[in-house]
């Protein structure tokens, strides 16, 4: 109601009437759903700040019938293209995927924060961008830069030319230190502790315990070689069904608590402590 204008009390109606004036939608010719559909993908090419040089995404995944149906009337449909894009495939959906973590469409709070001084981003708004894990943190070293592709028509809609104007760049590959079968290991030692503690039934070993992580760090170097957290989830069923695994185990499914939980730091600490107090001097071996 407030981008287009229109008072808190409005109704779907005056909605889409507002709408269907704004965007010229005849309305003797489309009944209420389809004018509902026109208008909601104007609306949306508007908010994402559709332009020639930043493209508004129609549809995705589209079968090979609706490909050859556009190409046929492609003369007519000028602006519209189809392209192929490299679509992301997870081998083990279930290995790791808090430390790897996902990705989604670009909010607007993001866009804005990826503007320079100048005004200029590499980002567009139908972009994806890293959301959790790895994804997020290395956001801008797995993010490449877009090429611009010139095609000029005929005033007949025919392509007279089509040039790569500026060739695409893309990201970075990043290699983790995660050992795989170790991760796999570290997983199922987890769930299976957790059940075990269950089984045990006992109120002073934690009976009740529904979560827990596991970190493995290389002692000479930090390096990460295994992190299990759990509750867990499966990044393919995240591709799926991103809101129903995120409200998965009570909400719990996608929070890493390896690396966002707060736990008492238990006896484990009491070395570092006294190695502490030896380096200043506070203790002597005998204390």
């Amino acid at each position: 109601k407030q981008n287009i204008k229109l008072n808190v009390d409005a109704t779907e109606d005056n909605c889409i009437k507002a709408m269907a004036e704004r965007y010229k939608i005849d309305t003797e010719k489309y009944d209420r759903r389809m004018i509902r559909l026109i208008a909601g993908v104007r609306y949306e090419m508007v908010q994402k700040d559709f332009s020639a040089d930043n493209r508004f995404v129609f549809s995705d995944e589209i079968s090979i019938d609706t490909v050859l149906d556009i190409k046929e009337v492609g003369f007519i449909l000028q602006g519209v293209e189809i392209s192929q894009e490299p679509v992301r495939v997870y081998i083990r959906g279930d290995l790791a995927p808090h430390v790897l973590g996902t990705i989604g469409a670009i909010s607007e709070d993001e866009y804005q924060a990826t503007l320079d001084a100048s005004g200029n981003t590499r980002y567009t708004r139908s972009d994806v961008i890293g959301k959790t894990g790895i994804e997020y943190g290395l956001e801008s070293t797995l993010k490449g830069t877009e090429g611009t592709r010139t095609i000029m028509r005929s005033t007949k809609g025919e392509v007279v030319s089509d040039t790569i104007t500026d060739p695409v760049q893309p990201g970075n590959s990043i290699k983790l230190t995660i050992d795989p079968k170790l991760q796999e290991d570290l997983q199922e030692m987890l769930i299976n502790h957790i059940n075990w503690l269950h089984w045990y039934n006992d109120p002073t070993r934690g009976n009740e315990c529904d979560s827990g992580a596991i970190v493995v760090l290389n002692a000479k170097t930090g390096a990460v070689l295994g992190m299990a957290s759990y509750p867990t989830y499966d990044l393919i069923e995240y591709q799926k069904d991103p809101l129903g695994v995120a409200n998965g185990k009570d909400g719990m499914s996608m929070f890493n608590l390896a690396t966002m939980g707060l736990f008492r730091p238990g006896s484990a600490f009491k070395s570092l402590n006294a190695t502490a107090g030896l380096c200043e001097g506070l203790i002597d071996r005998n204390t």
